[in-house]
């Protein structure tokens, strides 16, 4: 069995930001700070053990 490569995705690519995706989904934004702002909001509510 051949295992697929892809060396722009790293593991986190797989499970974090499709959740990311769907949670930011139907948001609308008026600036990039605004998106830097729900986007720190949407990682703060993580324990530090998750992203291990």
């Amino acid at each position: 069995m051949t295992k697929l490569y892809f060396p722009d995705l790293a593991p986190c690519d797989f499970f974090l930001f499709p959740n990311l995706k769907t949670w930011l989904g139907g948001k609308k934004f008026s600036s990039n700070e605004e998106i830097i702002i729900a986007v720190n909001e949407y990682f703060a509510d993580f324990e530090t053990v998750y992203f291990k």
